[in-house]
Parts: C-alpha cells; sequence; structure tokens
C-alpha cells in the first residue's frame, strides 16, 4: 500500500497538486488495516498471531503488523488444493 503525498499543498484549478508528489510505502498496519488488506477476519488474525505465525509489535496497547510480517506471513500460508 502507498500513499501519494503532495510535498507542497498547492492544487491547481483541476484540484491536482501542482508539486512534487512522493511515493511512501506503509512499513506497518494497525489490525484492522491487515484485516482488510489481506482479507481475512480479526478473529482469524489473532489466533495467526497466538499460534505464533503473525508477528506483531506494539506501539503503547496498539498492535501493528510490520509490512514484511505481513508478507513473510502471506508467503507462508499453506497452498490451495485444486479439486479435480
Amino acid at each position: 500500500m502507498s500513499l501519494r503525498v503532495c510535498k507542497r499543498n498547492r492544487r491547481d484549478h483541476s484540484g491536482q497538486c501542482g508539486d512534487v508528489i512522493m511515493e511512501v510505502e506503509k512499513r506497518a498496519f494497525s489490525l484492522n488495516e491487515f484485516c482488510n488488506r489481506y482479507g481475512i477476519g480479526r478473529t482469524t488474525a489473532y489466533e495467526e498471531i497466538k499460534a505464533g505465525r503473525l508477528q506483531v509489535v506494539k506501539a503503547g496497547k496498539r498492535s501493528l503488523v510490520p509490512a514484511d510480517a505481513a508478507e513473510s506471513w502471506l508467503e507462508n500460508l499453506p497452498s490451495a488444493r485444486s479439486t479435480s
């Protein structure tokens, strides 16, 4: 997930940013963002955390899923079997 950020908040008449636009990659996701991005429910996410398959870090009371941990979790999911 990347965010488009205007370097300065100038806009032309079309509403477009008139300055440099940077792409900023998210380095961590809230649990809700992770669930929405990867299509799983909160209960499943907490089960994955408890089982040690999904790494989280704490920022105060918030649980954050680092982007590399999210990708690692996805890559380590078992393959689906095809039914012929």
